[in-house]
């Protein structure tokens, strides 16, 4: 995705995808899109419920949310306070 849809001529593929995401970032900024949850009215006191609303409804019996790199509560609260 970052060659063909970003651009990015990195030739190593683990150094192309970490320029995914400083890519994408520069595209939403460029669109007006960049918004962190403080932004949209979203305070950090909220992180707690909204990671035990993930886990309660997504997460599978060892506790942790699947995906191509399955998550723990750790793991999404550091997503949120990186989101602030």
């Amino acid at each position: 995705m970052a060659r063909r849809v970003f651009g990015v001529t990195e030739k190593d593929d683990l150094k192309a995808a970490k320029a995914l995401s400083k890519a994408v970032v520069a595209w939403l900024k460029k669109i007006g899109m960049y918004l962190k949850f403080s932004d949209v009215g979203i305070g950090s006191e909220k992180f707690e419920r909204m990671t035990d609303d993930i886990i309660r409804m997504y997460a599978q019996e060892d506790g942790k949310v699947p995906g191509s790199r399955p998550m723990d509560r750790k793991d999404l609260l550091e997503i949120f306070r990186r989101s602030h």
